[in-house]
């Protein structure tokens, strides 16, 4: 199985990059208090839905550790992982280059800097 997604502390992990207003956009704005996050977020001009949805976005987010914790739960091993600062996709997207995370083997530059985390699970 084949599993992607952004570490819930990385830049972009709350999704705000598909806002249509720029200064949604900013790196970590998802790491703000509720609150601030909300508030910030209707002061840009945002409906309520999309507001809703960027926070249960925000709710739903899944770091490196606990993904990698979950998995054995789920009968299933990690056969290969990869973490991208600029992921693969967005050579496609954006027409930027990939980037592998050099700082992979700190857990914690990993978390916050990291784009894109791949996984290739087996049974």
């Amino acid at each position: 199985m084949f599993i992607s997604f952004p570490p819930k502390y990385s830049p972009y992990a709350g999704h705000q990059q598909v806002s249509i207003k720029k200064l949604v956009k900013l790196l970590y704005l998802h790491l703000l208090l509720d609150k601030l996050y909300d508030l910030y977020l209707n002061i840009m001009g945002l409906k309520v839905s999309s507001r809703q949805g960027l926070m249960d976005t925000k709710h739903n987010r899944l770091s490196i550790l606990d993904f990698e914790k979950l998995v054995p739960s789920l009968n299933l091993n990690i056969l290969k992982s990869e973490f991208y600062i600029i992921h693969p996709c967005f050579e496609s997207r954006f027409n930027m280059h990939r980037l592998k995370n050099p700082f992979s083997g700190n857990s914690t530059l990993r978390e916050i800097i990291t784009m894109g985390a791949l996984y290739c699970l087996i049974k």
